[in-house]
């Protein structure tokens, strides 16, 4: 019977979480089997064993090299998951701490409509706390860059004065009203507390195909986890300017991804910002800053090449890569 074979159809279910990563689950009967995106290494679904236990889905796959290992739980009627990601490749393990929702990922087309002016209160203290900050698509940091562009810093490196270049001083606030949907220690040679050194993701409410990424944060409690809600302005942390048992740092960055149809574009932090909250960075530089004078055009930097060796930058190019270019 023609209707009977409909009953054999799989039924597909989809979570999105952390940086715009997919778990794919086919259901046809009480069987499951299961893909898994992860766009950092391939924007293709990969297949992946797993099992289930209660709430708790385990998975493996291999993409690229690396070796992923899965252990998320789900809550609130399967509506939501929470849990980790190990991510192995030679003898590194990484260990991202995530948080999502049932659903496809929500898209946006940032080629034809821009990236919408939503951020209205800065991550940082800008006037009191920050003495400069680099270009986007600079040639500072290293290479920064997604799969539509290449050999380029697509963030923004925000440097104190060195008097500040010190732990638990530099305050990190959160700029949008959202949650946090990854966390990962970039601190080397620790075991994850939860709290030092974190690289944190926060997915906007307002516009959830964007996400807000902050490097090297000391939290102020591990109660901040992935999938805590944070309002715009909260105090999350302190930037970590001495990491790894080294010298003090110059920087701390801050990036954002928007979710295309076409893959992950990276944008500036500046493009996102409302223009009451600009208006600061106008004061800041002097009077007379424009967006632009934090962004090196697409076209600036192709007219310009850098070139990398991994993710290391050889030559630096013409540009300038700082506004002020302070020590």
């Amino acid at each position: 019977m023609p209707w009977a074979s409909l009953l054999l159809l799989p039924d597909t279910t989809i979570y999105c979480h952390g940086e715009f990563n997919r778990i794919i689950i086919e259901s046809t009967g009480a069987n499951e089997s299961y893909k898994i995106v992860f766009p950092v290494l391939s924007p293709d679904p990969v297949p992946a064993s797993g099992m289930r236990s209660g709430d708790t889905l385990s998975l493996d796959a291999s993409i690229e090299g690396f070796d992923l290992s899965y252990s998320v739980t789900f809550y609130d009627n399967d509506q939501y998951l929470q849990g980790q990601i190990n991510v192995t490749g030679g003898k590194q393990t990484h260990v991202l701490n995530q948080w999502g929702a049932k659903g496809p990922c929500p898209t946006a087309d940032v080629a034809s409509d821009g990236v919408p002016r939503f951020i209205g209160s800065d991550f940082v203290d800008l006037a009191g706390q920050i003495e400069d900050i680099s270009l986007f698509r600079s040639a500072a940091g290293h290479d920064y860059s997604d799969g539509f562009e290449s050999c380029r810093s697509m963030k923004h490196y925000f440097s104190p004065p060195s008097t500040l270049r010190v732990n638990d001083t530099v305050f990190v606030y959160s700029p949008v009203a959202g949650r946090i949907v990854h966390l990962q220690t970039e601190e080397e040679n620790i075991d994850d507390d939860g709290v030092t050194n974190q690289k944190v993701i926060i997915q906007p409410y307002a516009h959830p195909a964007f996400l807000i990424i902050v490097f090297h944060v000391d939290l102020l409690a591990p109660t901040l986890v992935a999938g805590t809600q944070l309002s715009a302005g909260q105090h999350i942390g302190y930037g970590r300017l001495v990491r790894n048992g080294g010298p003090a740092s110059h920087d701390f960055d801050i990036a954002m991804d928007a979710n295309t149809n076409e893959g992950i574009r990276y944008v500036s932090y500046f493009d996102a910002m409302t223009d009451a909250l600009f208006s600061d960075y106008t004061a800041w530089g002097g009077g007379s800053a424009v967006r632009g004078d934090f962004i090196i055009s697409q076209a600036q930097r192709d007219a310009d090449p850098l070139t990398c060796s991994g993710d290391t930058f050889t030559s630096p190019g013409s540009l300038p890569s700082w506004y002020y270019n302070l020590p």
